[in-house]
């Protein structure tokens, strides 16, 4: 073995830890296209029309596997809180997974939540745009795409303070809020339930998402375009 590349920083020290030669390790983050479509305020409104939400909608989104370590039950737990102190928010989950177990999971709250399945990336990318808040719930991730696409589209987001979600954010700059996702003796922490819905409730009634947005999408061009990427490993063999 000549080099170990880790997609983050929390996996470097790991890999220091076990006495591999820091030298021998390069931090490589992924890296996606840009394929963010930059619309106007005008143009947002007819794509919010185009999927029957009004201007007054708040939009949650959701985009990965529907499973146990992506934090489904965390999200669904405290969208429901939310919900008995608000109704105008609809949340959107994309992405394909254990879809059979989690719907029944979701009454009586059917009206409020839309499970689209996996989508191809032009209608990704409209409710991508169309979204004013992103929750990230993962367990565990090294250097998640969907991070890397919300980031992307400057969307604001609410994430776990997990390794790997962790290092790719910074609170208040360019997440709203890390919130924890516990599991203690086979049950979810109802506290952390509770603050992630009151964490949602005041990112939506607050006014630095727009900052929090335009800091997002300066870290995406920063660390995670593809050219980026194709430097640093170019870098790896000298070229």
């Amino acid at each position: 073995m000549d080099y170990l590349i880790a997609l983050s920083p929390f996996t470097v020290n790991l890999l220091v830890q076990q006495q591999i030669p820091p030298e021998k390790i390069y931090y490589i983050p992924n890296a996606e296209k840009d394929f963010c479509r930059h619309f106007t305020n005008e143009e947002k409104l007819l794509v919010r029309q185009k999927y029957f939400l009004s201007k007054q909608d708040k939009v949650l989104l959701f985009v990965g596997r529907v499973d146990l370590f992506k934090g489904i039950d965390f999200l669904l737990a405290a969208y429901k809180l939310l919900l008995e102190q608000r109704q105008d928010v609809h949340l959107f989950i994309v992405g394909d997974g254990l879809l059979d177990r989690y719907l029944p999971t979701c009454s009586p709250c059917w009206k409020h939540i839309t499970f689209t399945g996996r989508l191809k990336k032009k209608v990704l990318a409209d409710l991508y745009t169309i979204a004013d808040l992103g929750i990230i719930l993962s367990f565990q991730e090294q250097c998640s795409f969907v991070a890397i696409e919300m980031l992307m589209h400057g969307l604001p987001t609410i994430v776990s303070s997990v390794p790997g979600v962790d290092n790719m954010f910074e609170e208040g700059v360019t997440t709203f809020c890390k919130v924890d996702v516990k599991i203690k003796e086979g049950e979810m922490n109802q506290s952390d339930i509770q603050n992630i819905a009151k964490s949602i409730d005041k990112a939506l009634n607050g006014s630095s998402l727009k900052q929090i947005g335009i800091n997002a999408r300066k870290c995406y061009e920063e660390f995670y375009q593809e050219e980026q990427w194709y430097r640093k490993y170019l870098t790896i063999f000298g070229v």
